[in-house]
């Protein structure tokens, strides 16, 4: 009889808990739909229902293409449009200077850039308050004068990779520019960020899995924002396991813990081993190992650095080489105005003069 109760009860609550579930989702969607301060502003009711809209078309087709559905929403709804239960998108291009500007009052959506899965970086950090003080930690680091210093280490990264285009070109095999100008981009900022270079233009391939998993970060960042709980869970997860579930997560998480081991081991010799400065030693303490929220930030950062300087600067480096290279007026103008100011072709393109080549900058912008 007591088996049978129990039963029942077990019953009773697992349905008594559906519904309740059940109910405050459609509570949820229809306050949305109906009730939220955006539902006023035009676009697909599904959007506004539930964020599974906008994660469905940027999973569409195994790459990110939810920009371009976004584009199609405008051409229905016009220049202001709800895109996701919480976000609106305006195509006008003179909204951007209004809202992007130092000292805007407007914050970083927690919601977007938690699915990056480093909330303690400066590039994620929604309060501007705390983006402030993290980002005048990291400035120094990125001054003028800082790249005049460093400029001699950036030039032997360009000197590699001009040392591989010359090769195959000798050799008459294929090179991947787009990979090489990635690695030099890496190979600079892990140099100058971390003390100890990755070496990609070093390899055979240029570091070709190294940016594929940075490539590949996309549906990692799409579905910890569909489901946010599931980023602790993953750091949490065994590395065999994290890797068989996802490549891509996986490399999240090892990128972070071996960061975070790096800057424990840094902090550990730092006396009187570091030549020069780097942003590891300039965000962790001179002595002693530094404390777990620490390492956390860290870790963040150095994360933020790589993948920024993987795709950012690299793939700005690619587009300029691609348009320039593609439009012989552009390529015709660049070639001679640089040709003026270096007329020695074993000459090294120095950054001082560079910047004084008013094609060039404008090119580069």
């Amino acid at each position: 009889m007591l088996n049978v109760l129990l039963d029942v009860s077990l019953a009773r609550l697992l349905q008594c808990s559906t519904v309740a579930i059940l109910g405050c989702y459609l509570l949820t969607i229809v306050r949305r739909l109906y009730f939220h301060p955006l539902a006023q502003i035009p676009g697909p009711k599904l959007a506004a229902a539930t964020l599974l809209y906008q994660t469905y078309y940027s999973f569409a087709g195994g790459r990110s293409r939810f920009y371009q559905k976004v584009a199609k929403l405008h051409e229905k709804y016009g220049p202001i449009v709800r895109i996701a239960p919480h976000e609106v998108h305006l195509s006008d291009p003179e909204n951007y200077d209004k809202i992007y500007h130092v000292g805007s009052k407007y914050t970083k959506d927690a919601r977007f850039y938690g699915g990056f899965a480093n909330p303690n970086s400066m590039f994620t950090t929604p309060s501007n308050e705390v983006h402030r003080t993290r980002r005048g930690d990291l400035n120094p680091f990125f001054s003028r004068k800082v790249v005049f210093d460093h400029e001699q280490m950036v030039q032997e990264k360009v000197k590699k990779l001009m040392n591989r285009i010359e090769g195959a070109l000798e050799s008459n095999t294929d090179l991947d520019v787009h990979h090489g100008l990635r690695a030099v981009s890496i190979d600079v900022i892990t140099d100058y960020a971390f003390g100890d270079s990755y070496n990609l233009l070093d390899q055979p391939d240029l570091g070709s899995e190294f940016f594929t998993l940075v490539q590949r970060l996309g549906p990692a960042a799409w579905v910890f924002r569909q489901w946010p709980w599931l980023k602790p869970m993953v750091m949490m997860m065994p590395k065999q396991v994290v890797y068989f579930v996802n490549k891509p997560m996986g490399f999240v998480r090892d990128l972070q813990s071996i960061n975070q081991l790096i800057a424990s081991r840094k902090s550990t010799s730092l006396h009187g081993r570091t030549e020069r400065p780097t942003v590891f030693t300039s965000l962790l303490p001179t002595t002693g190992i530094p404390d777990k929220a620490t390492r956390t930030i860290v870790g963040d950062e150095a994360y933020t650095i790589l993948t920024a300087a993987a795709d950012t600067t690299g793939n700005a480096m690619t587009t300029i080489a691609h348009y320039v290279l593609s439009n012989p007026k552009i390529y015709e103008r660049l070639h001679l105005e640089l040709k003026a100011a270096f007329p020695d072709d074993e000459a090294v393109l120095n950054y001082a003069s560079l910047e004084r080549l008013p094609y060039l900058v404008r090119t580069a912008a």
